[in-house]
């Protein structure tokens, strides 16, 4: 994590909420902004897609994880490891140190980009792994379990267990609600969620900026 900080002078954003929350619609809603977005599950997506850490992933978690051609099916593989902690460490610990690297490289072309005004991380397990300690603001994204329910439901075909089945392996919503440092509340329409961004983006600019003026004159 200490990589990734060093990676980026640029303030550094997270967010944190329960699944279906709209994180990557916030996400975006600061990118139009001018922020650099790194997202972890594309990264995750486009892992998956190596041969070689597909190899690996049969290799740690058996037969369980692929389909009738015996290539990995990442559906399988989900409900495998969701249904097996050590199983989900087992994976955790062979995929994080890989996405890590390419967060880093990604923070590195962010940072140099002179019209990346901040960098937002939206990271699925960002508080779980300790990653909200680097992040000069943590967002908390607001949406009530059964407004996430019927998303999910409608993108994804997860019902309620589904949800349940994932979210015991994440810090609860209390916690995560309480390590931020800004909420914004994604229940209702795009542009309003879009008129709280605009406004937590600059309350974050701006304790940024003061911070910093006062680091220098210390």
């Amino acid at each position: 994590l200490h990589a990734l900080r060093s990676a980026c002078a640029k303030p550094l954003i997270g967010l944190v909420g329960g699944i279906g929350s709209g994180k990557s619609t916030v996400a975006e809603c600061f990118a139009k902004l001018g922020c650099g977005v790194i997202d972890a599950d594309a990264i995750n997506r486009e892992l998956l897609t190596d041969r070689s850490v597909q190899s690996e992933i049969i290799a740690a978690c058996g037969e369980a994880v692929v389909d009738t051609a015996g290539k990995l099916d990442t559906a399988r593989l989900a409900e495998h490891v969701f249904e097996n902690a050590p199983q989900l460490r087992r994976l955790t610990d062979l995929l994080h140190p890989r996405i890590l690297r390419r967060m880093v490289d990604l923070a590195k072309r962010l940072d140099a980009d002179e019209k990346i005004a901040a960098v937002v991380l939206d990271v699925p397990l960002l508080a779980e792994v300790g990653m909200h300690g680097i992040c000069d603001a943590v967002v908390f994204v607001h949406v009530d379990l059964p407004q996430r329910i019927r998303r999910l439901e409608a993108s994804r075909g997860w019902d309620a267990a589904a949800i349940s089945k994932r979210e015991k392996f994440q810090f609860p919503l209390d916690m995560k609600r309480k390590m931020s440092d800004h909420t914004v509340d994604n229940s209702q329409s795009l542009q309003a969620c879009a008129q709280q961004i605009g406004r937590v983006f600059t309350d974050i600019l701006t304790t940024v900026r003061h911070r910093k003026e006062g680091e220098r004159m210390a």
